[in-house]
């Protein structure tokens, strides 16, 4: 992921487009995600990644042309091999899962919610 530095206004809506999206904050700051790669607990940046979002947003907004990367990370992405997981582990009393939503987890979060109360309501 990475952040840019524009004017407040030239970006007023979340954008999101094949698989990349652009948020605009009050500042006029633009975070511009992402990637996903399968590289375990490996946080080393790629450089070229960066470029590739950065592109990515101005060729979609003009006004971004010229700008620079103000900021440039990588962090991890909850999954599992066998999908969302929400349910009860067993091995330990009164843990529940509500993992492995990958890059949908905001997404997903309201209705995962109302899952994992419905299980636990259910067990009490």
């Amino acid at each position: 992921m990475i952040v840019i530095k524009s004017k407040p206004g030239v970006l007023e809506h979340i954008v999101l487009d094949k698989g990349r999206y652009l948020i605009p904050r009050k500042d006029g700051r633009i975070l511009i995600g992402s990637t996903t790669e399968n590289v375990g607990f490996d946080r080393s940046l790629n450089k070229q990644v960066g470029v590739e979002l950065l592109e990515f947003a101005s060729s979609r907004f003009t006004a971004l042309r010229g700008a620079s990367i103000e900021h440039h990370w990588s962090g991890f992405r909850p999954a599992s091999k066998s999908g969302v997981m929400i349910k009860k582990y067993e091995k330990l009393e009164g843990l529940y899962l509500n993992t492995g939503h990958l890059r949908n987890g905001l997404n997903m979060a309201p209705e995962s919610a109302e899952r994992l109360l419905a299980l636990i309501n259910h067990a009490n």
